[in-house]
């Protein structure tokens, strides 16, 4: 129970950092009041920060991309349902392949040379059908598309080798797959509500004004905090399957 527990933890963590954001917003609002600090920090603990958070919740819930953490966790449990992740670790921890698993590798290989093939040939003249208008390849469908293609070739390799090795018998057995992947993940998933309003309220205190940080870094800042609850999930995860 303790081990589940420890899934929820960025859920708890980003709640309460928010919770913190707030107040000390207000604590340093109060100061401003009572003790005459210069400071030009906007507090979120008051009626235009209320007004403020209310109009940007939602908006700040879509900036996350969804779709892309959706493909994302389909990929993976396709990939982990299937066998092939296993397979990968297996092949370059340089262990010893079963007959079955030497099988699944040679027609997964076969799988991705054709789906690769089938790419540059999309790309490549005479056809060329997914690039730009000018001829190139920045700005094109295929670019715009990529994530799209690198999703159908996870599906292809994984559906290859789990109906090859056995782990896949039945469309059935490729959903269920995919979703015990995504219970995994769920605690992520609702991390994501509380860490999607960090950095906006953040930049609404004005905190950051003071400080030299770019706009590029205050990016990647909430990237990271978006990205930390997957990874601890990961880390978890395989903690668990080494102890077991």
């Amino acid at each position: 129970m303790n081990s589940k527990r420890g899934y929820y933890f960025p859920v708890v963590a980003y709640t309460l950092l928010l919770l913190l954001i707030w107040l000390l917003s207000w604590l340093i609002s109060v100061g401003e009041y009572f003790v005459g600090l210069d400071s030009s920090v906007n507090s979120l603990v008051s009626a235009e920060g209320l007004r403020w958070a209310l109009r940007t919740v939602l908006p700040s819930l879509n900036s996350v991309s969804w779709g892309s953490v959706i493909l994302l966790l389909v990929s993976v449990g396709l990939l982990r349902s299937s066998g092939l992740l296993r397979l990968v670790v297996r092949i370059f921890g340089f262990r010893h392949l079963t007959r079955n698993e030497r099988r699944a590798a040679l027609f997964t290989t076969i799988a991705l040379a054709c789906y690769s093939l089938l790419l540059y040939m999309s790309i490549a003249s005479p056809w060329n059908m997914l690039l730009g208008v000018t001829g190139d390849i920045a700005g094109s469908p295929f670019m715009h598309g990529l994530s799209l293609l690198l999703f159908l070739g996870v599906l292809l390799l994984s559906l290859v080798h789990g109906f090859i090795y056995g782990n896949f018998r039945s469309l059935s057995d490729v959903l269920c797959g995919v979703g015990d992947t995504f219970s995994l993940f769920i605690p992520a998933l609702v991390a994501l509500v509380p860490a999607s309003g960090i950095m906006p309220c953040i930049e609404y205190t004005d905190v950051l004004s003071m400080t030299d940080i770019s706009q590029s870094n205050i990016s990647l800042a909430g990237n990271i905090i978006l990205s930390l609850p997957f990874l601890h999930t990961i880390m978890l995860h395989l903690i668990e399957k080494r102890e077991e």
